[in-house]
């Protein structure tokens, strides 16, 4: 059993021994504070250790019964909604009820251990219990479990909302790996269509490229990770695909690294890149669109560059980035958070799309699902 579970579990063994540990520290502080205490002659004799817990035990069941009635239903009912009047007349009513409870506890105390006639107990004889133990150790006792009570919700709280976070940005990569635009599929299924009409021999392998895409954007979107050349390999059928679909129109050169192996990335990120790309010339509508894409790998270190053309009607021209590299660079920012580096800068012929990040080996990344699987806390 971990700390995190002593703390946060609700199963009722862990929980009663979570409280019992508790009682058990506050009983070893009420018992070693009053040894020295030997009754009306405050401080002038000394209990040994048995006879503190003995006189520990008038005051236990009221120390139990107020701490229990005070967290787990004044706070609830009333400070937790926010009724802030009702908790304070409620906390004063308790907390007066406690002192006058402990304070004929103690009477009860000198009564039958030293043999004090109740009508001889005076305020001055039972002083120490009415202070002490009775203003005190019941503040204390309610201040220290209120903070407990605040700390584990609070905590517990701060744990929801960053599950909410987590779940959050899971559901943001799914639409990023999943939002290849209709334009794409419905024109690389009229070039395949084409190419099929005309009995193309290059038919079967578009055919293949766009299943592999199609079965790509299924498969591996449940992924964190992918190996790199996966995701070129992907990239090089989306770019002869688009290439088919634009004809001779398009002026296009790629550069792709070769040392690839044992590098892992996040799905879907430098393909939804491209794919803005396309888009970009789509919405401009240019006659003779040029784009230049250069990737490559400098040890565990991957830089993208990508530049396109300008429309030479800047009437048409449309702002970068677009929805789909914001959201790209929100990925960025979660899952590289510090690590990476996106710049995109224009000039009067081109817009510049420029990436760096590192990528993780096979190691790393079994590393890091060790560490999420032993992060992974009981459900509270």
């Amino acid at each position: 059993m971990t700390l995190n579970n002593f703390i946060f579990s609700n199963k009722p063994k862990i929980r009663f021994a979570r409280h019992l540990a508790f009682w058990l520290i506050f009983s070893l502080h009420f018992v070693i504070q009053n040894l020295m205490i030997g009754g009306p002659g405050e401080g002038k004799t000394s209990r040994t250790f048995l006879q503190s817990f003995f006189h520990f035990l008038y005051f236990l069941p009221i120390y139990l019964l107020f701490t229990y009635f005070f967290i787990e239903i004044i706070l609830p009912k009333f400070f937790y909604q926010r009724r802030w009047i009702a908790f304070a007349f409620s906390f004063v009513l308790l907390f007066s009820v406690s002192c006058v409870s402990i304070y004929y506890s103690g009477a009860f105390y000198l009564h039958n251990t030293m043999n004090v006639p109740f009508e001889k107990i005076t305020f001055r004889t039972n002083k120490y219990h009415a202070i002490v133990d009775g203003l005190f150790l019941p503040f204390m006792l309610f201040g220290i479990t209120a903070g407990i009570k605040f700390s584990k919700k609070w905590f517990i709280q701060q744990r929801e909302n960053e599950k909410l976070a987590k779940q959050k940005l899971a559901t943001e990569l799914q639409l990023l790996k999943t939002s290849i635009h209709p334009r794409f599929l419905f024109h690389s299924l009229q070039t395949v269509q084409r190419h099929i009409n005309n009995s193309s021999v290059q038919s079967p392998a578009l055919i293949l490229e766009l299943s592999d895409l199609l079965s790509y954007i299924l498969y591996e979107k449940d992924e964190n990770w992918v190996e790199l050349e996966k995701e070129l390999e992907i990239i090089r059928h989306y770019i002869h695909l688009e290439e088919k679909g634009f004809g001779d129109n398009l002026l296009f050169k790629t550069e792709f690294p070769e040392n690839t192996e044992g590098k892992f990335i996040i799905p879907f990120l430098l393909m939804s890149i491209v794919e803005s790309s396309f888009e970009y010339y789509f919405k401009t509508g240019q006659e003779e669109p040029s784009l230049k894409l250069i990737i490559r790998v400098n040890e565990s270190v991957l830089h993208c560059r990508i530049s396109l053309s300008r429309p030479a009607n800047k009437s048409n021209d449309t702002i970068l980035p677009d929805e789909k590299l914001i959201s790209v660079q929100q990925q960025l920012q979660n899952q590289y958070a510090g690590l990476h580096n996106m710049q995109v800068t224009s000039d009067d012929k081109y817009y510049s799309i420029d990436l760096k990040l590192p990528l993780c080996s096979s190691d790393l990344i079994n590393i890091k699902k060790q560490i999420l699987v032993n992060e992974l806390p009981e459900p509270v």
